[in-house]
């Protein structure tokens, strides 16, 4: 699962997958908030530009090209008020 993000506030996760290393993953399906990319190496990092609710696959392929799918439910909270 995916930690919250709040908008305008950092975000920084890492996923992890087993297998045979190097690992690289993409998004299969849905999308990621934007100001959000995910790296291939599995790092979704930025600053998330709008609340919401996020629902996405992430595709994960080790160097044997084994695949593994997983669904995400990610939450960016919006910013307080002052």
């Amino acid at each position: 699962s995916l930690p919250n993000g709040r908008m305008g506030a950092t975000y920084n996760e890492r996923l992890e997958a087993s297998g045979t290393p190097p690992f690289s993953f993409v998004v299969e399906s849905g999308a990621l908030p934007r100001g959000i990319t995910l790296a291939s190496s599995g790092q979704l990092a930025g600053t998330p530009e709008a609340p919401g609710i996020f629902s996405l696959t992430i595709r994960a392929q080790d160097a044997s090209l084994a695949t593994a799918r997983a669904n995400f439910r990610l939450e960016i909270q919006a910013t307080p008020l002052s």
